[in-house]
This record gives structure tokens, sequence and C-alpha cells, in this order.
């Protein structure tokens, strides 16, 4: 009776889990996306099974379908997430948990961090019992087979609430994956700019002249002139040597976003002038234009590297209306690293982006001045506070 008992609260557990992730999956998305050392196309397919698996292994259980087998089933998603998180503790990385939708924002900081892994081992020990084969073995005459006809009704009513508590979190869920996407597109570049810093004497690409008008780029049978800040939104042109070649790799665009000679990914333009320029106290003009080096970088992992321009509600005129609210954006850092960044974790931007010259990009009011774009000392700076 006590074993039965301490299955049935294990069980319990895992179910409220599985509610609680179905009824704000955007969230458990989003903190997926912490778990940097799982492959993203695992990640997207996660955010529907996971929950969907702790919701199905009790009901089952509870409904007195296959309760063996229901048992095994949630032993196997305890054992499964606790030797994953484990594997990241070990690697220097505590994973955002966000296995009790909103109610474990408590288990986000290193500190906690095992206490998530005693907790699944507690469960694990409780269902245990339940995962086992029976000791007892079926008479000779007992039928064995498939499901009854009340089994097979017990799991279409578990399937349609499941579906019931699904279709509210589609979208977001769908908007959460985009952004999965985003952020391992982010953190490529993040990992081919550092690279092209090893080969090129410590460092960060800068492949426009400062000192002309515009350096002239070719592909095929274009020919391509930019400005020196143009690097920000069309670097995939100038470093398409990097990239196979191509300046319309897949990876420079958003996922179903027509390919073009500019990317949907901006490079941080405060890597393109000396960390002088990026303070109103001392920034003199052109002069100060030129690349930068990685042992400039004083907080690597709060200094950003590139940031995704659909984030960003850009206006063709500064007077109009923005399309949507800005909340954010994702961001790869010079440590490697991406993250989606909230709106009111950004740091200062300098005022007037690149200034009055000629061969500024943005606007020097209004939407001049861009997170992660317009660092206050440059590569010196830092876009983020803490993380």
């Amino acid at each position: 009776m006590l074993t039965r008992l301490t299955i049935s609260v294990g069980m319990a557990v895992l179910l409220l889990a599985g509610v609680l992730k179905l009824f704000d999956l955007p969230a458990f998305a989003s903190s997926l996306s912490s778990w940097s050392y799982l492959p993203d196309g695992v990640r997207v397919v996660l955010v529907i099974l996971v929950p969907i698996a702790e919701v199905a292994a009790p009901g089952l259980f509870f409904a007195g379908v296959r309760q063996n087998w229901a048992c095994r089933l949630g032993l196997t998603l305890l054992v499964g997430f606790t030797l994953v998180y484990v594997g990241h503790l070990a690697l220097g990385e505590a994973p955002e948990c966000r296995c009790f939708g909103k109610l474990s924002a408590y288990a986000q900081s290193v500190d906690h961090a095992w206490i998530v892994v005693a907790r699944n081992i507690v469960l694990m020990l409780m269902i245990l019992p339940g995962a086992l084969p029976a000791r007892q073995r079926a008479p000779r005459h007992t039928p064995t087979g498939g499901f009854t006809l009340i089994e097979t009704l017990l799991v279409m009513a578990i399937v349609g609430l499941l579906l019931a508590l699904l279709l509210p979190s589609l979208t977001g869920v769908r908007d959460s994956a985009t952004r999965l996407v985003h952020l391992s597109r982010l953190r490529q570049h993040a990992s081919v700019f550092t690279a092209y810093t090893m080969d090129w004497d410590d460092t960060f690409p800068a492949p426009t002249d400062p000192d002309a008008t515009y350096t002239v780029f070719y592909h095929n049978d274009k020919v391509i002139p930019l400005g020196y800040f143009d690097v920000d939104w069309r670097w995939n042109v100038a470093l398409a040597s990097e990239y196979d070649d191509n300046p319309l790799h897949p990876s420079f665009f958003a996922p179903k976003e027509a390919r073009w000679y500019g990317t949907d990914y901006n490079y941080s333009v405060s890597f393109l002038a000396d960390p002088k320029f990026w303070n109103p106290k001392t920034r003199t003009g052109p002069r100060q234009w030129r690349s930068t080096r990685i042992n400039e970088v004083r907080y690597p992992s709060l200094k950003g590297m590139f940031v995704n321009r659909h984030d960003y509600p850009s206006t063709v005129e500064p007077d109009e209306p923005p399309p949507f609210e800005f909340i954010g954006a994702g961001a790869a850092f010079v440590d490697g690293s991406a993250e989606f960044v909230k709106k009111e974790r950004f740091g200062r931007t300098y005022i007037g982006g690149e200034g009055p010259w000629p061969a500024r990009l943005h606007p020097s009011v209004g939407l001049g001045s861009w997170w992660v774009s317009h660092t206050v000392d440059g590569v010196r700076g830092r876009d983020v506070e803490t993380r």
C-alpha cells in the first residue's frame, strides 16, 4: 500500500510538471535555448514531446492502463533529463530549468542546480518500483495482447485533453522554435568570427576601407560597392570567403526569408572603430575608424557581436510608428554564446550611432542608436550588465 502511494505521488508530480509546461509552452521552449549542448533540431522536438509524455505517463497510470509501462516511461523521462542536466553542469553550465513552468524560476542559478538533480533522483526512486517487472505470473489462460475498448477510449480521451491544452500555445511554440534557429545561426557566426581572429593576428573582421568612399566586392556578375559601415548588414558579401565563397549561404538568413546581398544578422559596428569613437568625451571622427583586436574586449560574455535584426521594430521613415513592440533581441557574444536578451537587460547605447559623417549607416538621430551595434565604449564596453 505504501509503495503504491509513493508511486502515485511521484507520478502526480510528473503530471503537474507536464500540465504546467503545456500552459506555458513558449516559456519552456525559451528555456531550452540555454541547453546549448543539445542540437537545435532536438530541442525543437522536445518542446512538444516532453510535456506530452509527462502528461501521458501519469494519465495512463492513474487510469489503470498499462501501469508498468507508464512508470517506465516516466522513469525514462527523469533519467534522460537528469543525465543531460548533469552533463551540462559538468561542462560548467547550469541550463535554465522550467520543469514546472513559472513555478520553477528558483532553479535558474548554479547555486540551485543540484537541487534539481536531487529532486529528480527522489522522483526516480519513488517511481522505480512501479517500473519493475511484476513478481506474480499471470495465469496460463489469461489473455494477452492489445488494448481493450475501455483502454483505447481512455487513451483517446487523454490525447484529446493534450490537444486542447496544446492548441492555444502552438503559435508561441512556433515563434520559440524560430527563435532557437536564430540563436543557433548567431552562435555559428560568432564561432566563425572568432576563428577569423585566430587567422588574422587576433583582429576582428573589418573588410572595408575607412579611407575610401566605397570598397567594391564581386559575386558572379554582381558588382557590390560597400561604404565603411555597410559591413553591419552586408558582411555576408565582404566575408563570403569564410562561407564557401557564397554570400547567399542559408546561415545568413532567417528561416523562409528571401536570400539577397544583405544578411538578417547584423554585425556590431562597434568592432569597426576605436573604442574612443564610441565615447562622447573622446570621439573625434573618421580617423578613429579601424579594426579592433580581441584583447581590447574587456567583457567577452557581455559584449555582443551579432544581433538578429528581425527582433528590431525597424521603420523606413523616422516618424513612422513601429510595426511591433520591441521586447528584446537575439544576440551572439564574443565568448561564442547566444541568447535572447530582454529589452530591460540591455545597457546604454551611443546616442547618434556612427555620427554625421557621410559613411554612416544609421540615421544620426532617432533609430540611429541600436543595442549591440552602438555600444558605449565600443568593444571595451558591454551590452548587458550581467548574464
